[in-house]
């Protein structure tokens, strides 16, 4: 994806991001971005290379802020569904439909959902790949990846000063 078409996007439009620092080394543009809100707890970094298309992307998200096995924070769902949609090509969206669907239908033992019409939808039955990524979004593992045709998300819980994070990492495939 290209930097120039990306922020025309639905994701950087709704989140409304916005750049606070930027960095080039070696032809690649490092730039970090702060949510609208939430800033504290999100964090997100692309890099770009010479001709202006993104490479990688990185969603850091305070672990703390998703929530627990009793409650879990819609919000959080929204930007970590979100991130992964946006960063998947449209020839890989679905192989990767069913992980964004049950992570944004997550619910603690706690959550009460109203709905507005009709029934809760089902879970899909997820396959091992697919699993481990829900497991790493609920703490359950440290890490998993996910490879499609041309690019491969990454998901870590890492430790940064004390903190624990929810990493997100997609980056285009080596050739």
């Amino acid at each position: 994806m290209n930097y120039n078409d990306f922020k025309k996007t639905e994701f950087y439009k709704f989140f409304n991001l916005n750049k606070t620092k930027t960095s080039i080394k070696d032809d690649m543009t490092e730039i970090y971005f702060k949510t609208g809100g939430f800033q504290e707890f999100i964090d997100i970094i692309i890099l770009i290379n010479k001709n202006n298309d993104i490479i990688e992307a990185k969603l850091i998200i305070e672990r703390e802020w998703i929530g627990n096995i009793k409650n879990i924070n819609p919000f959080c769902k929204d930007i970590v569904k979100s991130f992964i949609s946006v960063f998947t090509p449209l020839n890989d969206k679905n192989k990767i439909n069913k992980i964004i669907e049950t992570i944004w239908n997550l619910k603690g033992e706690n959550d009460y959902i109203l709905y507005i019409k009709g029934p809760e939808k089902k879970q899909h039955k997820l396959n091992e790949k697919e699993q481990k990524v829900i497991d790493v979004y609920l703490n359950l593992i440290p890490f998993t990846e996910f490879k499609l045709k041309s690019s491969t998300f990454l998901f870590r819980n890492i430790k940064i000063n004390k903190s624990v994070k929810f990493n997100i990492i997609w980056k285009i495939n080596s050739k």
